[in-house]
């Protein structure tokens, strides 16, 4: 039989004892049950307990000192590159400029530019998961027509 379980999983504690790490916890074996023709249950033999104990040789010395993380916080993100301003626009023919109307027919092209301002950050890539049509500007509402689906997919034609 294999038991695979994380160490601190399933109410196993841990402890030091000098040099070592031990975890402990308990198997517990309920005894098979019987059920009779007449629906009664039959137990055969008890809950046998069986005590488990992993046991790692400490490496170093723990103590309560604080650690000093090794990721950066947003606050610091922040301060170093600056807020990034993300925009979404729409673009005329021939994508130079932007489109003047954002009324479209049903069946006709649409160009999105979508770009992220950073100016003291390293390059970055904008992917737009999914983009929806409505004739209010609530995502929600109906009548929709999605025309990127699936991570930056575009669906068929209806």
């Amino acid at each position: 039989m294999v038991i695979s379980a994380g160490l601190q999983q399933c109410g196993t504690e841990s402890s030091a004892h000098g040099e070592w790490l031990v975890y402990s916890n308990q198997l517990l074996l309920f005894p098979p049950v019987v059920l009779t023709s007449s629906g009664s249950a039959i137990v055969r033999g008890t809950t046998t307990v069986i005590p488990v104990e992993c046991h790692y040789k400490r490496k170093q010395t723990v103590n309560a000192t604080p650690l000093t993380p090794t990721w950066l916080p947003m606050t610091s993100t922040i301060s170093v590159f600056g807020l990034l301003h993300f925009s979404l626009r729409t673009m005329a023919d021939d994508c130079t400029s932007i489109r003047s109307s954002s009324e479209y027919q049903q069946g006709e092209a649409v160009f999105l530019e979508a770009s992220v301002e950073a100016p003291m950050h390293p390059p970055l890539t904008v992917y737009v998961d999914s983009c929806v049509a409505t004739l209010k500007p609530e995502p929600l509402s109906l009548p929709s027509y999605k025309f990127v689906t699936k991570q930056g997919s575009v669906p068929p034609p209806n």
